[in-house]
């Protein structure tokens, strides 16, 4: 009598116990990152209502309320004031 020792089966267990591991892991990752973002997008929305600046001024207290939203503003270095000019321009 011989005893048959098929072992095939196990190398295929192997790989899908470390695909399902390899998924968690992406899938927490991923959750992970998408509440940061969320967080951070809802602080910067929250900061943004708090500046906002009306369409229309009516009262100094609208002026005001523009120049500090404007005080709060972060200018981009990497903004060319030559392309802003010719899109100023191009808005009148």
């Amino acid at each position: 009598m011989s005893i048959s020792r098929n072992q095939q089966g196990i190398g295929h267990v192997a790989a899908v116990l470390v695909v399902l591991v390899l998924l968690a892991v992406g899938v927490v990752g991923y959750r992970v990152v998408r509440s940061n973002n969320d967080s951070q997008l809802s602080n910067n929305e929250s900061s943004l209502t708090e500046t906002s600046v009306p369409k229309t001024f009516n009262s100094t207290a609208d002026v005001t309320r523009a120049d500090k939203a404007l005080a709060k503003t972060s200018v981009d270095d990497s903004v060319n004031p030559n392309q802003l000019d010719s899109d100023i321009n191009a808005l009148q």
